[in-house]
């Protein structure tokens, strides 16, 4: 089961817990029934709150947006139908606008889980670990996959691939990239300095692709879009003439391909040869 089908699964579950709280908390509970429903909505919350905190590493701030609004949905149900069974008049209309808060929240979540999805795909969160990697090596690796999303939809979206010049600095390419430290390799900078450490394939800059994705053009699999650099300024680009010599990570360089595979390369490697 892919990753969006998941997040519709646990839409379809948010959707009727808020709804079914509300109404819960509209009804006569006892005490230990109304205790019991709030105990169940706040370790929803608990759980949604913390599976966001827990993968916004690997995919970004998005997935915290997420568990904000998987969250207040049912937060939101509780308190609507509770105040809408005092005996206020004027709290009665509580839970229909209870009821449109929870659509329009729980429309935003669904908006976007297709995001998240490409983003979890890019990064090979979706498919199995063939082999297994240091921690500085998969750090650089899901880097190089995160930016693919980025290049990936800006091809989508142009029909062609970004320019050379300040690649780094796009504003089509840095939106799309959900932290800032995913620019740099973890093998020479602290992610948070001016040292990146990855060029853009030069060869590529403006190239169109004719309608075509990105891992559908020509040679794909062997072509270099990103890669381990030795020039560690921003928006490093070459003819993929900067591979470091010694190779950065456990003797091997990180090589980002036009279709989307990272592959570690031994230096001296034809990066044109690929898998």
């Amino acid at each position: 089961m892919d990753i969006e089908k998941i997040l519709r699964i646990i839409l379809a579950v948010s959707a009727l817990l808020s709804v079914g709280a509300g109404a819960a908390a509209r009804a006569s509970l006892s005490k230990s029934a109304r205790t019991a429903l709030i105990a169940l909505v706040a370790i929803w919350c608990v759980a949604a709150l913390g599976a966001g905190i827990a993968f916004q590493a690997k995919i970004g701030p998005i997935v915290i947006a997420e568990g904000i609004f998987l969250a207040f949905g049912p937060a939101v149900g509780v308190v609507g139908g509770s105040l809408a069974s005092s005996t206020g008049k004027n709290l009665k209309a509580a839970w229909p606008v209870a009821l449109v808060l929870i659509v329009a929240d729980l429309g935003a979540f669904y908006a976007l889980n297709h995001k998240v999805a490409d983003l979890a795909e890019t990064m090979g969160l979706t498919r199995p670990k063939v082999a297994a990697e240091s921690s500085e090596q998969k750090g650089c690796a899901d880097n190089l996959k995160a930016l693919y999303f980025a290049f990936d939809k800006y091809a989508e979206s142009n029909g062609s691939l970004p320019p050379a010049e300040k690649w780094m600095e796009n504003d089509e390419i840095a939106s799309r990239v959900q932290k800032n430290e995913w620019f740099h390799c973890p093998q020479v900078s602290n992610q948070h300095d001016d040292k990146f450490g990855y060029a853009y394939n030069e060869a590529l800059a403006n190239k169109q692709l004719n309608g075509k994705k990105l891992s559908e053009m020509p040679d794909a699999a062997h072509t270099p879009l990103v890669y381990d650099s030795s020039t560690l300024p921003g928006s490093a680009h070459d003819a993929v003439k900067s591979l470091p010599t010694s190779g950065r990570h456990s003797g091997h360089n990180n090589v980002l391909y036009c279709d989307g595979h990272v592959e570690a390369l031994a230096p001296g490697a034809d990066p044109g040869k690929g898998k």
